[in-house]
């Protein structure tokens, strides 16, 4: 449409076309107005083309206003044209309005304050014809060149749409030859069509639902289907629209990396296995040698060192078993090692009580975990050897007093980072020795606790007041 409207007025009456420019002047007064009185005039107006709207009569002397309306119409299909005739009839209304007219006017002079409005409507309706016409371009041009499949079909399979990118994906020659397949002979599966239709009919739309296609040579893709259900004026699915990406090569990239965790899956468990049996060898290696050693010293010092290696191989043996290769339960590890030591040490294992006490959310990587169970290795063995001595266990103040040897690991969430893990390993003997210094002992076992906290960047304190307890901590 121009900036400045121009309207042509085909009558050869010039009083009827005085009154016309009269009435449009009042509503449209910088309009610019074209007079066409002769079939010459309008021949050479519809050559250039340089008009907005067309009000025409019925009858003229050179032709009839339908004869005007179908060469305007065929020539500019947008151009919007009214009638405004005084012998017109009812036959004639139908007629044009079958042929695109937008509006018909009687000329009567209570009709022509009619004509400015229906001038408007028109160039209003043309207006939203011109702005639903470019929105549909533009959905048909993103239709067209978007990257990734787009369709409609009936629940019956039958392919309504498909732009080029859907016809590129399944490999057809044209979009012609897609829209006569049915939908069920896409799928590789039909089980799965019907499955998505249930989907879509039970919940309107269906995300990121991967499926297996079949393409016009008979191989197959894997593509990420979203659709949504289109339903009717009754609530019944009229259509489903939706778009397909292709995703075989990532499919395949996730597959081979999911094999190639598999294989390393394999592979550190066989590891882990591996170092569980060549720590096992170590300890009854050294369990045979302790057999044979006459000295009780060095038989308590190699029996101490096959219950280190012991410890680090229990690490191990729950990681060979555990389906995180990542982290070893913690519980399950404390219980394994501490009824280790106990059937170690303890010929009557009713005579000392052990109570474990690990919170849920605990598993250590095998980096913390090591240093972790050798610290609990070496704190339970002395518990065991020095907090219950016979002549203690006799005394008539520790008559019918349990003896108790606790373990527990608890975590603390600590905002910016995984929070701390607190281990305490205590018993209620005979305490600690009041003038020894476990951080400077000759205790090799207490040398290895010091050694391992620093090693897990945590910190150790011992509490004397009831028997003795271990508290470390460090992030866990």
């Amino acid at each position: 449409m121009h900036e400045t409207l121009r309207l042509l007025i085909i009558d050869d009456n010039p009083d009827d076309r005085a009154l016309v420019i009269r009435a449009l002047d009042r509503e449209f007064p910088d309009s610019k107005i074209e007079q066409i009185i002769e079939a010459k005039g309008l021949a050479q107006t519809l050559e250039v083309g340089d008009f907005d709207l067309v009000i025409t009569d019925y009858q003229l002397r050179w032709s009839d206003g339908l004869a005007v309306l179908r060469a305007v119409k065929e020539r500019y299909p947008d151009c919007p044209v009214i009638m405004f005739t005084a012998t017109g009839n009812e036959e004639i209304a139908v007629e044009a309005m079958k042929s695109g007219i937008e509006d018909y006017i009687l000329k009567s002079p209570r009709h022509f304050v009619r004509l400015p409005i229906a001038v408007r409507s028109a160039l209003e309706n043309i207006q939203q014809r011109q702005a639903l016409k470019e929105a549909e371009s533009r959905y048909q041009s993103l239709f067209d060149n978007v990257p990734v499949g787009l369709y409609r079909s009936t629940p019956a399979g039958q392919i309504l749409d498909a732009n080029p990118a859907m016809v590129q994906m399944l490999g057809y020659p044209d979009r012609k030859s897609l829209l006569e397949v049915n939908v069920a002979n896409i799928y590789v599966n039909p089980e799965v069509r019907k499955q998505c239709q249930s989907t879509l009919e039970s919940e309107g739309v269906m995300r990121n639902f991967e499926v297996q296609m079949r393409c016009c040579d008979g191989s197959s893709i894997w593509v990420a289907n979203n659709s949504r259900a289109i339903l009717d004026a009754d609530s019944q699915v009229q259509y489903y629209e939706g778009r397909m990406a292709d995703i075989t090569e990532r499919k395949k990239a996730k597959d081979q990396i999911v094999a190639s965790l598999k294989e390393k899956e394999v592979l550190l468990r066989e590891i882990h296995h591996r170092v569980k049996n060549n720590l096992q060898v170590i300890s009854s290696l050294l369990n045979l040698q302790s057999n044979y050693s006459q000295d009780e010293k060095v038989f308590e010092a190699l029996n101490e060192s096959k219950n280190r290696v012991r410890s680090m191989a229990f690490a191990h043996e729950l990681l060979c078993q555990s389906e995180d290769l990542a982290q070893v339960d913690f519980d399950g590890y404390i219980r394994s090692l501490t009824g280790y030591l106990f059937q170690s040490y303890i010929d009557n294992l009713g005579a000392i009580t052990l109570n474990i006490n690990v919170d849920d959310d605990i598993s250590l990587d095998l980096d913390a975990a090591i240093p972790c169970g050798l610290i609990i290795n070496e704190l339970v063995s002395n518990s065991i050897k020095h907090a219950f001595p016979e002549g203690a266990r006799n005394h008539p103040e520790n008559r019918g007093k349990e003896s108790e040897i606790r373990v527990e690991l608890t975590h603390t969430p600590i905002e910016d980072n995984d929070g701390n893990v607190t281990l305490i390993v205590s018993d209620n003997g005979v305490g600690f020795p009041k003038d020894l210094d476990f951080r400077n002992t000759e205790s090799l076992g207490l040398q290895l606790v010091a050694s391992l906290t620093d090693q897990l960047h945590g910190t150790i304190e011992l509490d004397r007041s009831c028997g003795t307890a271990f508290h470390i901590t460090f992030r866990g």
